[in-house]
């Protein structure tokens, strides 16, 4: 998984969806089936033709997808939560820092 899509992300998803179906016809026409009298030559066209057939190719991208991109969100989550946990410390130290320092020059009578 990447952190940018970029032109060549792209031409490679796309590319081996198009390369999966194509490899599927392909196959599915291939004359060996057809010779030997096979019910699944073309079975390919009578199944894509089903709701079924697509609901399963959908969801099989996304569970295949699923546990990529959970983990990048869930580290990019904790990555971040870090990020604003360490600048929220330094922050609440430089007023406490400011604080103690504007209560001492108080206490001092103004001079330090």
């Amino acid at each position: 998984i990447t952190n940018s899509w970029i032109w060549i992300t792209h031409v490679f998803l796309w590319g081996s969806f198009a390369a999966f179906f194509l490899a599927i016809i392909v196959f599915n026409l291939d004359s060996f089936f057809y010779k030997a009298g096979s019910d699944y030559y073309g079975a390919v066209f009578r199944v894509m033709t089903t709701g079924r057939f697509w609901l399963t190719a959908l969801l099989s991208i996304v569970v295949a997808l699923f546990a990529p991109f959970t983990y990048t969100a869930f580290t990019t989550l904790r990555r971040n939560a870090k990020q604003l946990e360490r600048s929220s410390q330094s922050l609440s130290f430089m007023r406490n820092n400011t604080r103690s320092k504007s209560d001492h020059k108080q206490r001092s009578g103004g001079l330090l």
